[in-house]
């Protein structure tokens, strides 16, 4: 997984090792790591803001759904950031420029660093047929000063499909007809 430390401006010792544990027999256990020093000098501290994860309520909708949608944001710089503000725009990939399209902006809390939170827009979205980007970006005021400016956003995408027509050719809910053509027949037997 991801590994962190605190820059901070003094010498710094890395070491790397192969077979840290001695799983594998060798010739020369003696010679699997490498070290490394460095110094780091006048490193400014600055949180990042990024949007690391973009979730639905529901991942196969179907038109007419009402959904809610989930950003996480994690500060993944060496610096605390302040409260921020967060939004999401639907039809990310459109040339509209809508402003009303635009669901309320949502805090993002003060967040040290490494930490995350979770924003959410409920019922913000009413499924369409077809594919559809949604855009969440954090920190979109820019009142947050950051190592990397340009890594606030993600986008996700999300198809629905309109399959109210094969309700209606068959008279009865889909799931009913699925349920149907799923069960398990026994042949041979005459058992059913």
């Amino acid at each position: 997984g991801d590994k962190f430390w605190t820059v901070q401006d003094v010498e710094h010792l890395v070491i790397i090792c192969a077979d840290a544990i001695g799983y594998v027999h060798e010739s020369d256990e003696q010679n699997n790591c490498a070290r490394k020093k460095f110094i780091v000098a006048n490193v400014p501290m600055k949180p990042d803001l990024v949007v690391q994860k973009v979730t639905f309520t529901s991942t196969n909708p179907e038109v007419g759904d009402v959904l809610t949608i989930i950003a996480v944001v994690r500060n993944a710089g060496s610096a605390a950031a302040p409260a921020s503000i967060a939004w999401f725009t639907p039809n990310a990939d459109s040339e509209d420029d809508d402003a009303s399209a635009i669901p309320t902006p949502q805090d993002i809390p003060a967040l040290a660093p490494g930490l995350s939170a979770t924003v959410v827009w409920e019922e913000a979205w009413v499924a369409e047929t077809g594919t559809e980007a949604f855009e969440v970006c954090a920190d979109v005021e820019e009142t947050v000063a950051e190592s990397n400016e340009g890594n606030n956003c993600r986008t996700a995408k999300l198809t629905v499909s309109d399959v109210s027509f094969l309700r209606r050719a068959v008279g009865f809910p889909l799931r009913v007809v699925l349920d149907v053509f799923s069960t398990p027949i026994r042949a041979g037997t005459g058992d059913q």
